[in-house]
């Protein structure tokens, strides 16, 4: 009975951190797509490579900049930050509506 108990203990250990590994590895993944996501990008406009880099002024939180027509800007606060833009939304590191940007969280747009 013990050796069940244990066994029983030993295998629910191992399930934990399997399914810790598991989400560490789903991240990676998600990580590596959006980082090939934006090298494809990046190929395919290569018209940016020479245009003009600006920085934005958006918000003592917010990193943003202008290039061309590619306009990038990182949310370093935990909080969503207003950051209104109609531009096409080539990536994204959370939802983005077109107006709020979430805390922690970056997107790319085409102007």
């Amino acid at each position: 009975m013990h050796a069940l108990q244990l066994r029983g203990s030993v295998v629910h250990s191992t399930a934990g951190a399997n399914a810790a590994h598991l989400r560490h590895h789903r991240h990676e993944q998600r990580r590596a797509y959006g980082s090939c996501q934006l090298l494809r990008i990046r190929h395919e406009n290569n018209a940016w490579a020479g245009a003009e880099f600006v920085w934005l002024d958006v918000d003592p939180n917010v990193v943003a900049f202008r290039r061309g027509s590619l306009i990038c800007a990182v949310n370093c606060s935990g909080k969503p930050v207003s950051f209104p833009s109609d531009g096409e939304v080539l990536a994204s590191s959370s939802s983005y509506n077109g107006s709020l940007l979430e805390g922690d969280s970056a997107v790319w747009l085409r102007a």
